[in-house]
C-alpha cells in the first residue's frame, strides 16, 4: 500500500533528521529535530499493524509461521549480518561495542546489554538495539497471533498495552536507567502492540466508526506529546514526563495515523508522495548505515574543529547523500536478490477471510484501497 510505504519513509525521515541535526541549533529551532527519535516508535508501531495483519490473513493455513520466519529471515538477516561483519571489521576498536559484548548483536539481543552487563551502548552500533526489539518480536509474537482468535488477540495486546505502560511508569518512578527503558524490549512492546491492536481493529470494528475515531485520536495523541514536551520543557527520550507520558501518546497517534492512511489513503495522499515512498523503500538500508555514518561525521566534525551553520548545514548534507548511496548499493546488491527469494515462500491466505477482503477492496468516505493480494507481501 503506497500510503504505508510513506509511513515508513517518513519515520526514517525523522529519525535520520534526528541523529544528523546540527549541534549549534538554538533551544527553539532544536525542539523538531529533536523528537526525531519518535521515528522508531512510528517504526514500531507499523511493523506490529503489518506483522499482525500478515499473520492474521494467513493463519488458517498449517505453514503460516514457519512461511512467515522465513520471509523474516530473508528481509532481515542478510543486510543486518552484512552490515555488522562488515562494521566490526573496519571500524576502529574505539568505536566499536567490547569484544565480550559482540556476542549480543549476532544473538540480537544487543539492546538487554544495560541489564546484563551494565555496559555502554553509544557506539557505531548503538542503533541496532530497535532492530533486535523488533526480531525478538518476530519470534514471539507469531505464535500468539496463531493460537489466539483475531478477538483474543485484540484483548491481549490491549492488556498487553496497558501493563507495559503501567511498568515502565513504576520503573521511572523507581529510579531504574532511563537508557535501559528506553532500549528494552519490555517496556517499549507497547507502542508494536498498538500497531498489533490496529491491524486487529482494522479486521473486526466498523470501518467508518474506525476512521472517525482515528482522526479525533491524531490530534489527541501528538498534541499531547507536544503539551508534555511544553511541560517538561526537554524533547529527550529519556525525561521521565516523556517515558510516563510521551511514549503512550506517541503511540496513540501514530496508531491513529496507521488507520487512517489504511482507510482513507485518498485523503492522506500526501503520505503517499513519491520521494516519501522512495525513502520507505530504502528504509532498512538508511536505518543500518546512517548511524555509522553519523559516528564519522561527528569525527571529522570535532578532529576539524568545525562551527557554524554552513558547515553544519555541509555536514548533514554529506550524511544523507552517503547514507542514501549506502543504503540504494545495499538494496542492489544485497537485499533485492534476497528479496527475490520470497517466491519460494508464498502463502494462499485462507478463504475464511472474506470481511477483510471485502474490507480492503471498498472505499470508505473519499479514499479507496486496491484490492489486497491474498498472499503474504
Amino acid at each position: 500500500m503506497p500510503a504505508l510505504d510513506g509511513v515508513r519513509g517518513l519515520a526514517i525521515l525523522a529519525v535520520m533528521v534526528f541523529h544528523f541535526r546540527a549541534p549549534e541549533l538554538p533551544r527553539w529551532a532544536a525542539a523538531a529535530p529533536g523528537l526525531g527519535w519518535a521515528g522508531v516508535d512510528l517504526f514500531f508501531v507499523l511493523s506490529g499493524f503489518l506483522i499482525t495483519g500478515i499473520l492474521l490473513d494467513s493463519r488458517g493455513s498449517p505453514r503460516c509461521l514457519p512461511v512467515f520466519w522465513m520471509r523474516r529471515i530473508l528481509r532481515i538477516f542478510p543486510l543486518y549480518f552484512a552490515a555488522l561483519a562488515l562494521l566490526l571489521a573496519l571500524s576502529p576498536t574505539s568505536w566499536l561495542p567490547a569484544e565480550a559484548d559482540r556476542r549480543y548483536y549476532w544473538l540480537y539481543l544487543n539492546n538487554w546489554l544495560n541489564l546484563l552487563e551494565n555496559r555502554d551502548v553509544s557506539h557505531l552500533l548503538g542503533h541496532f538495539w530497535s532492530l533486535a526489539v523488533e526480531e525478538q518480536f518476530y519470534l514471539l509474537w507469531p505464535l500468539v497471533v496463531w493460537a489466539l482468535s483475531p478477538t483474543w488477540t485484540l484483548r491481549l495486546a490491549s492488556a498487553g498495552i496497558a501493563g507495559i505502560a503501567a511498568a515502565r511508569t513504576d520503573a521511572v518512578l523507581c529510579g531504574i536507567d532511563p537508557e535501559f527503558i528506553y532500549r528494552n524490549t519490555f517496556f517499549r512492546l507497547d507502542a508494536l502492540l498498538a500497531g498489533a491492536a490496529c491491524a486487529c481493529l482494522i479486521r473486526t470494528a466498523n470501518p467508518a466508526r474506525l476512521v472517525r475515531l482515528a482522526r479525533l485520536g491524531i490530534p489527541f495523541g501528538l498534541g499531547g506529546v507536544a503539551l508534555t514536551v511544553a511541560a517538561a520543557r526537554s524533547t529527550h527520550y529519556n525525561h521521565p514526563w516523556i517515558q510516563i507520558l510521551g511514549y503512550p501518546l506517541l503511540w496513540l497517534g501514530f496508531g491513529c495515523f496507521v488507520l487512517c492512511c489504511a482507510l482513507v489513503p485518498g485523503r492522506w495522499a500526501w503520505v503517499s508522495a513519491k520521494p516519501l515512498r522512495g525513502l520507505g523503500k530504502y528504509s532498512y538500508g538508511l536505518y543500518v548505515w546512517h548511524w555509522p555514518v553519523a559516528c564519522a561525521l561527528v569525527s571529522i566534525w570535532r578532529s576539524w574543529s568545525l562551527g557554524g551553520w554552513s558547515a553544519a548545514a555541509a555536514m548533514q548534507l554529506c550524511g544523507f547523500a552517503a547514507s542514501a548511496v549506502l543504503a540504494w548499493t545495499s538494496y542492489r546488491v544485497l537485499e533485492a536478490p534476497m528479496l527475490r527469494l520470497k517466491r519460494f515462500f508464498t502463502l494462499e491466505a485462507p478463504d475464511s477471510q472474506p470481511v477483510v477482503r471485502d474490507f480492503f477492496s471498498s472505499s470508505i468516505s473519499a479514499g479507496t484501497t486496491s484490492n489486497r493480494s491474498p498472499t503474504i507481501p
